[in-house]
């Protein structure tokens, strides 16, 4: 084994072993404070090591996977309703109906809040209750004193952005205090060393952490793009800058916006499509140049057509298979069509594979998101559709919400929500009411 099977080898080894550290620390301590017999903890190891071995040559979600079998095994520990991700080694937890961190081996950090936030650069909102907060710190103590802002964000570069829904905006450092201010109003994060905000003149402008406006200029829009690219617009011609404001590309007409790293885009004085990567470079105009529609990327393949013509595009601009017609395009994403049948009324979902599941009249499908497709079949008659166009096991419910991007959706039988995997397995002990 070698080149890339051997790196992905060797990643799925280190999370292997990364994952099954944080189980071996947290059930030594279950076992210690007499959550579980010393029996139960061989019988668990045993199933554990032979679980990793089955994972360690997968490669396709064994991170989620093991991660949720974490999750759930802390919400089973503290007879949790609820588990979160684990961002910067702590994962939020509710516990009888307020909030609290733990860490991976399950022990509580702080807690006793109506609301939380994810860590971000070793800080936390913690709220009191809707507009009220106290900022925690690495070990979930409270800095300073409590924070009452109409809008706060996490923190980026060392500094978080707050409007006080007054005209002003402060720029917090990592002990809570103000570092500077600057009029204006609806900031966004502080990425990039720098944020965007509206001014008095109801015009867009980058700000750093001193407060000071920069590049010289305002916008008519603007709009963090990611990777210090920005999107900027004025008297109808777009251009991108990059984290220094130097323009990067531009002028468009039309730009679609990134997804995966490209997009769409017509130059300024011109009609024809092109396909742009985050710097703004021609990456290729044919063979779709002639095109006169498009669909916005999804997971890393895009659309371009005229009439019944529908070709797929992936990021470097090249097709990934022959033309094909669908006599009308409704919707487009995570690689899947949703189109017209043909053969009745009604429409029907397609993969790239050419699979195809038809939908009733009446049936109400939403996007397929996180890798799932949330569809309402009547008014408390729910199912979820997985991208090989399968539906998941245990529909239909009486209500739905869609998954995040760990893999966790809700489903709702018998009158109470159960969190669930994309295979429809029950995770955490207690359902939420």
């Amino acid at each position: 084994m070698h080149g890339p099977d051997c790196k992905k080898l060797r990643s799925n080894l280190e999370l292997t072993r990364q994952h099954f550290d944080s189980f071996k620390k947290f059930y030594q301590e279950f076992h210690r404070t007499g959550g579980v017999e010393a029996g139960e903890l061989m019988v668990f190891f045993k199933e554990q090591t032979e679980y990793f071995a089955s994972k360690v040559y997968e490669g396709l979600e064994t991170d989620e996977k093991i991660a949720l079998k974490l999750r759930d095994a802390i919400a089973k520990k503290h007879s949790a309703s609820y588990v979160s991700e684990f961002v910067e080694n702590r994962a939020r937890m509710e516990l009888a109906g307020a909030w609290c961190f733990v860490d991976r081996s399950g022990e509580i950090i702080s807690g006793g809040y109506p609301k939380l936030r994810n860590y971000s650069n070793g800080r936390a909102w913690a709220f009191i209750n809707n507009d009220v907060a106290q900022l925690l710190d690495e070990s979930g103590e409270s800095i300073n004193s409590t924070f009452r802002y109409k809008t706060l964000h996490d923190f980026h570069d060392g500094y978080a952005i707050a409007d006080t829904g007054d005209g002003e905006i402060h720029i917090l450092d990592k002990n809570g205090e103000i570092h500077s201010k600057i009029s204006g109003s609806s900031p966004t994060e502080f990425k990039y060393n720098r944020s965007i905000i509206r001014n008095s003149q109801r015009e867009y402008v980058f700000i750093n952490a001193q407060g000071e406006e920069l590049y010289g200029t305002s916008y008519e829009v603007a709009r963090e793009l990611g990777n210090g690219v920005a999107f900027v617009a004025r008297d109808r011609k777009i251009e991108l800058i990059d984290a220094h404001g130097k323009k990067i590309a531009g002028p468009f007409s039309v730009f679609n916006g990134l997804n995966d790293g490209v997009s769409w885009a017509k130059r300024d004085g011109e009609t024809n499509w092109i396909l742009v990567n985050e710097k703004g470079e021609v990456l290729r105009e044919e063979p779709f140049a002639e095109m006169d529609k498009i669909r916005s990327f999804s997971d890393g393949i895009g659309i371009t057509y005229k009439v019944n013509t529908h070709i797929f595009i992936d990021t470097n601009g090249n097709r990934v298979n022959d033309p094909q017609s669908f006599q009308k395009l409704y919707d487009y994403s995570e690689r899947i069509v949703l189109t017209n049948q043909t053969s009745r009324g009604g429409k029907k979902f397609v993969n790239m594979k050419g699979k195809t599941f038809d939908l009733d009249d009446g049936w109400e499908p939403r996007k397929f998101h996180n890798g799932m497709c949330a569809i309402k079949r009547g008014e408390s008659d729910w199912i979820f559709l997985n991208r090989d166009l399968v539906v998941m096991k245990g529909s239909p419910f009486q209500s739905i919400r869609d998954f995040d991007k760990w893999g966790v959706g809700k489903i709702k039988t018998d009158d109470k929500w159960h969190y669930v995997d994309r295979e429809g397995n029950i995770l955490f002990e207690n359902p939420t009411p």
